[in-house]
């Protein structure tokens, strides 16, 4: 899909992959060590597409998850990041002054944003998600530390009585309940 560096880029739908995302992440909380902000990171899990009349294929799932792929990209700021973070799940890295409020707003925003049906041909794919987010403060956190907590948000937000979207903060344990 890209002419990019092999690797770096998603080859379905030329986000950045998992190591670039880090990669980014760790200069967000570089900058925010020098400017005094702080960095978000949320990660998005398709937890379910369904398709109305049958089963969705694999190229039905593909489509998906291109299409959610550019409605992340839309639905950020232009100094965000999306990426590709596993088969369907996104990493979004919000640097600046976003606060978990702003994050909070952020989130809900992509959940509506990822609301419509995606429609393939003429059948609508339903596509229910859960967020798992995290803030960093600067100077105290490393990108696999926030990648860690994000992980556990999401964790939290999948179980069977979870939100659709947890956030835990630089001090929350992980593990632990909400």
């Amino acid at each position: 899909m890209t002419n990019a560096e092999p690797g770096l880029y998603d080859a379905e739908t030329g986000l950045p992959s998992r190591g670039l995302i880090a990669d980014r992440l760790g200069m967000a909380l570089r900058s925010a060590e020098r400017g005094g902000h702080e960095v978000a990171l949320v990660l998005v899990a398709l937890t379910s597409i369904e398709g109305t009349g049958g089963p969705v294929s694999d190229a039905d799932v593909r489509t998906v998850v291109k299409e959610i792929a550019e409605r992340l990209t839309a639905a950020v700021r232009g100094i965000d990041s999306v990426g590709r973070y596993g088969p369907e799940t996104f990493a979004l890295v919000f640097p600046g002054e976003v606060g978990d409020d702003g994050v909070r707003i952020l989130a809900r925003r992509i959940l509506v944003e990822l609301s419509p049906p995606v429609t393939i041909g003429v059948r609508p794919c339903f596509v229910t998600a859960r967020l798992g987010g995290t803030t960093a403060r600067p100077g105290t956190d490393d990108p696999r530390a926030m990648l860690r907590r994000a992980d556990d948000a999401l964790a939290r937000a999948r179980r069977p009585d979870g939100e659709l979207f947890v956030l835990v903060g630089p001090d929350d344990e992980l593990g632990g309940a909400d």
